[in-house]
This record gives C-alpha cells, structure tokens and sequence, in this order.
C-alpha cells in the first residue's frame, strides 16, 4: 500500500436467478464467507420433492403449475406424503397415470397439472412433485455472475531504527574486520521481519476455521514409524475440510507450524529440509514436506499448526502481505 488507506476486493459468485434453495441475489462463492450449500437443483434440470398443495382430508383434486416449466415428457412424478402406494407418473401425452390415481392431466409448456386421487390425501400430507425441466424451451437459464466487493482497510505501521557511535564502529571495523553498517542494517531488516510476520501469523491463527488432532503417540502395538504414516492421513483431511468451507481448494497447501510441530515435521518421509546459510530470525522457511512450503514460526502455539491454501491469484488467498517500505 501507498497510502495509510486502501481498498481490499473480495471476488464472488452470485446468482441472478432462483431456481432449488437458490434465490436470485445469493451469494454461491463468496470470498468472505465460502460456500453456499446447494442442494443440486440449480443448474440440473431435475426437480425432487417439489411441494404443489397440501391435503385437507377431502379434497380429492387438485390443480396447481410447477415452478420450473416446460417439462420434459415422461418425467414427471406426482407423489403424496405418507401415502406410498399412492403414485402417478405422465405418459408423455399429457395424460397423469398411476396407482391411486384416479385422472390427471398435464400442460408440458406451461407446467401446469391437474390430479384426482381415488382417495382424498390425508390433513396435512404434501402432494410433491419430481420432474424435470427442458431447458431448451426456457425463456431463462440458471444465470451466475461474477462480482466483486471491496472493503476500506487502514495500514499498520511499523517502525524502526538502529543507530551506533562513531567510536563503536571504529572497534567493530578494526577488531571483526566487518562493515558495521551492513551488520545494523540486517539486524534491523531481521527485527522489522519478525514482528511484521507475528502480525501476519497471529491473524491467520485467529482467522482460521477447523480444528483436526493428530497424536504422536503410536497405538498399542504399532511401530512410531508406521504410526507418523497416519500424519499424512490427518492432512488430507485438513485439506477437505478446507475445501467444505471455502467452496474450492487452490491447487497447494502451505504448513505453517510451532517448533514442537516442526520438530515432528523434521522426521517425517518426505521432508526436504532447507539450506539456511545464515541465522534467521522470527519466521522463517524451513522446508518442504511433500514438495509443500513449511513455515516455522515461534509466533504459533509449540504443537499446532496451520494449513493454508495457498491460491494462483490475488483473489484465492489466504494472506496478503503488501508492505510498503520507507526508509529514514
């Protein structure tokens, strides 16, 4: 960021129709909140269960329009609550068959269908029906819309500085022969890096939703090495989870973990540790498990972890650091 405000924009999926449990205006994806649950009757073009009138205990025909017309031939079902044995189906002619059916009658175009039952449907029982729609012949398809939100965000500062004496660095230079200037400088690169991820990891921590648990301690009976196989089990898991909340998973976990956690991690198949050349500070890279990043960090609780996914573009991830730097 530039400025100490901006804006942050939230990519969503919207629906511009009603059709099942949808209802034009809601939100199918949203960058917020995840996923909305759908119930398949969106954009397929069946129908289940779709309550047209409710009997009194003496009506015996009824008339109503299903909500999603036309209707294909010979799929309609027409079917009465509590009453098993009681069924009509269409003949692809417009006529309504069946057993406890006394005539029945349906208009493909517009949907609507008149039924008389031998028996009149029982207080209360719904008269339902399954069908499907001819897409073909609807003036309007199930319609989705990609949207975007913003939010206005307000920048957190962070700052900094080092400072040594004249005299000072005349020793470091004359007795470690080093450039104190470089050494200042990477310390408080180092200093401004721990606490910037702190905040980072302390809001991904707290944002995260799902909790699984892993145990160290190996089943009676089976072998440390065989047990630490099940670890892989727990993260598949995490994944899905991921995915039942967010709608989708983009393709690639990142492990952010606690130093009892990395530990662990340390000895597990697959993992590549990394080739650090120099002291780190705060949050670091640690490796690679599986070929998925791992980030240690003494900022997360010792023996937990986070899993994050980590998306292909700006609008499917879960953290954006964008810091802007300015020096003094």
């Amino acid at each position: 960021m530039d400025e100490m405000q901006g804006l942050i924009w939230f990519r969503n999926v919207v629906s511009k129709t009603s059709r099942g449990n949808v209802t034009s205006g809601d939100l199918l994806v949203s960058g917020q909140t995840g996923r909305k649950e759908i119930e398949g009757q969106f954009a397929g073009e069946e129908i289940y269960g779709e309550v047209e009138a409710t009997g009194d205990g003496s009506t015996k025909t009824f008339t109503f329009t299903v909500k999603y017309p036309p209707v294909l031939l010979r799929s309609l079902t027409i079917k009465v609550e509590g009453q098993p044995n009681t069924k009509g189906i269409d003949d692809g002619e417009g006529n309504i068959i069946g057993v406890g059916i006394e005539s029945g009658s349906i208009n493909y175009e517009n949907g609507s269908i008149t039924v008389t039952f031998n028996t009149a449907p029982d207080s209360g029982a719904n008269i339902t029906a399954d069908y499907s729609s001819d897409f073909e012949g609807m003036d309007e398809i199930p319609t989705i819309q990609t949207e975007y939100t913003s939010k206005m965000i307000k920048a957190r500062s962070f700052a900094l500085r080092t400072e040594i004496g004249l005299f000072k660095s005349y020793q470091m230079s004359k007795r470690f022969g080093t450039n104190p200037d470089e050494l200042l400088a990477k310390d408080l690169v180092q200093e401004l890096n721990a606490e910037t991820s702190k905040a980072v990891i302390t809001k991904a921590y707290l944002s995260a939703m799902g909790e699984l648990t892993w145990n160290k301690t190996a089943p009676a009976g089976v072998s440390y090495a065989e047990h630490k196989l099940t670890f892989f089990d727990v993260l598949a898991q995490s994944e899905a989870q991921i995915l039942n909340q967010a709608g989708r998973f983009n393709g690639g976990s990142v492990y952010v973990v606690g130093t009892g956690a990395a530990a662990i991690i340390r000895t597990m198949p697959g993992f590549r540790p990394a080739d650090v050349q120099n002291a780190v500070l705060g949050t670091h890279y640690y490796g690679d498990l599986d070929g998925k990043p791992v980030i240690r960090s003494m900022v997360m609780p010792s023996n937990e972890m986070l899993v994050i996914s980590k998306g292909t573009g700006f609008f499917d991830t879960a953290v954006v650091y964008a810091p802007s730097k300015r020096a003094a």
